[in-house]
């Protein structure tokens, strides 16, 4: 009997770890300030920035000391948050350094943790840099293996999958 109760409740945590890993869990990004993503309704183009808040329990720069190969492997990662959140948009946004761009979705990662958890904000700014959007809250996992480097590049791509998802929600919803 302890072994039946040891598998499910081992299956159960497996399977929300899942669901939390893929945005399939309950939701807690919600929308705040005067306005919203939906002034990207009929853009083309749109610049990315990401900024760094604290990386294990570190700013930025003190990362990149313990972790010295923390900016070349940041590029990769950088890219594989904008990979993964043009791949869910499946090309109704370009996202690139393109002068026409009137809008930049900012990723404003608050914490990631040693697993490569991702909290994040992700605001959107116009053309002068005032803030026309802002999403609070969201979360995406990590890695399970690998160095720290892997594990937060695991996590860019799971958060840009999430806020791609979400994103694609709003821009249809508002069409």
């Amino acid at each position: 009997m302890k072994k039946v109760l040891l598998t499910l409740v081992l299956a159960l945590s497996v399977l929300g770890a899942s669901a939390q890993m893929y945005g399939l869990g309950t939701s807690a990004e919600k929308q705040q300030g005067g306005g919203s993503f939906e002034a990207l309704k009929g853009q083309r183009y749109v610049k990315f920035a990401i900024e760094y808040v604290s990386i294990h329990g570190m700013t930025e720069k003190d990362y990149a000391v313990y972790e010295p190969a923390w900016p070349k492997d940041k590029t990769d990662i950088v890219g594989q948050f904008k990979q993964s959140l043009s791949d869910e948009l499946d090309g109704a946004l370009i996202f690139g350094n393109q002068p026409e761009a009137k809008y930049t979705i900012k990723a404003v990662v608050n914490t990631v943790n040693k697993s490569g958890d991702y909290n994040c904000d992700m605001v959107l700014l116009d053309a002068n840099g005032n803030e026309v959007g802002r999403m609070t809250g969201i979360k995406a996992s990590g890695g399970h293996f690998g160095t720290k480097d892997n594990l937060i590049g695991d996590g860019a791509e799971h958060t840009g999958k999430k806020f791609g998802k979400i994103l694609r929600k709003l821009l249809k919803s508002s069409r």
